[in-house]
């Protein structure tokens, strides 16, 4: 064979790898994978119609990528807990009881009651309620964010406080932590749904999802859907509802979208295949 062909055939084979690893690098980043403008106004379109409102700009035209973390099923130990917020208590099935308190535990939610008038946050006011708060759930053993509240009221009935955990930088729609607190500042009540995170930077795969195009279009296969608006449309996880149960075992987390409506409902999707899982 002559050189010329030789040198031919290494030239294509050259330019063969090079737009191959072109192609991967694009695909990875999701930069060859954008969802068209002409995509995102048809389904702006076909949601007008069908009497459902949206600003396009909510849109994402980024193709993502997800880790699939995994969670404990519930508080590992009830007792540790039942401590960190009332010290040594009698229990009796699923209550954890003493001067200072009661904590119920219903499956993976729980309760707690605060009996102690002694427990205040003090100088607690509407401009530093969620810092104060935060630090004391934090001093309980509950890894609490200032930037991951989801609900906030203040006024004469005191302040109450909604947490949400984060994992990777994404909600985790089922867990929530709620707190009361009275105006002069004495904790009145927490409960709620806060599970132990493993692995979350496990595996190092990552699961590609669905556009957000394809979740809109399904939305309006929903059942009891009616005209409406569209206000946003969040990225995080689910487990597909709280866990039946507290038995001790790991639990995959599942990529999902969010829509939340003008009027309040919310419709959770599974992203890597953009179908319908739930609504509250």
């Amino acid at each position: 064979m002559s050189w010329s062909k030789i040198k031919t055939i290494l030239i294509f084979l050259f330019v063969f790898v090079n737009i191959f690893l072109l192609y991967n690098m694009f695909f990875k980043t999701g930069l060859g994978n954008e969802v068209s403008q002409q995509t995102v106004n048809e389904t702006v379109s076909v949601l007008r119609k069908a009497g459902i409102a949206i600003n396009p700009d909510i849109i994402s035209r980024k193709t993502l990528y997800m880790k699939k973390p995994e969670i404990s099923n519930s508080i590992d130990n009830r007792q540790v807990l039942a401590e960190n917020l009332i010290g040594k208590a009698k229990s009796f099935e699923n209550v954890y009881e003493n001067e200072k308190g009661k904590i119920t535990f219903n499956a993976v939610v729980f309760n707690f009651e605060n009996h102690d008038k002694t427990v205040k946050i003090s100088d607690i006011s509407e401009n530093n309620a969620i810092d104060r708060a935060s630090k004391y759930l934090n001093s309980c053993g509950f890894d609490v964010q200032t930037d991951a509240v989801r609900d906030f009221t203040s006024g004469e009935n005191g302040y109450y406080i909604k947490f949400g955990k984060e994992i990777d930088g994404y909600p985790l729609y089922e867990s929530y932590l709620d707190i009361y607190i009275m105006p002069d500042g004495m904790l009145n009540e927490i409960n709620g749904y806060w599970p132990e995170v493993y692995g979350q930077s496990a595996g190092g795969t990552e699961t590609i999802c669905v556009d957000t195009t394809k979740v809109l279009i399904n939305l309006l296969s929903v059942e009891g859907i009616t005209k409406n608006e569209i206000v946003d449309i969040q990225t995080g996880y689910t487990l597909g509802g709280l866990p039946e149960n507290d038995s001790p075992i790991l639990l995959t987390l599942l990529p999902a979208y969010r829509i939340i409506l003008k009027t309040g409902e919310n419709y959770i999707f599974d992203a890597t295949n953009g179908e319908f899982l739930y609504k509250y």
